[in-house]
């Protein structure tokens, strides 16, 4: 189960398994259900999104409940997801045989 930035007396963006819900004031909405196998490991809250990174994937998730995006499914060991400061852009970690940092630009509203 993951917990994104936030603040935590008012408002928790929270995961357990593929399910992305929005916690406030003691009762749970649901954001989206994503599709596909695995956990999700990280979540990542900018302004009106939520990022969620997967096993291979990466997904942008409206807060009004729309539709969640596939920003890059199918990207292999996909990890951990981090918000550039301009908020314009992620970085991400990827495992495979030697780690590495990408970034992402331009992706993000």
């Amino acid at each position: 189960d993951r917990l994104a930035q936030g603040r935590r007396d008012q408002e928790w963006i929270v995961s357990s398994g593929r399910s992305v819900w929005r916690v406030e004031g003691g009762k749970a909405f649901p954001l989206a259900t994503l599709p596909g196998e695995g956990p999700l490991q990280s979540l990542v809250r900018s302004g009106e999104t939520v990022w969620a990174g997967g096993p291979d994937e990466i997904w942008r998730i409206p807060m009004d409940g729309g539709k969640p995006l596939p920003i890059s499914a199918g990207f292999p060991h996909a990890g951990d997801i981090s918000l550039d400061p301009a908020g314009t852009g992620i970085a991400l970690t990827r495992g495979s045989r030697e780690d590495s940092v990408w970034v992402l630009e331009g992706i993000a509203p």
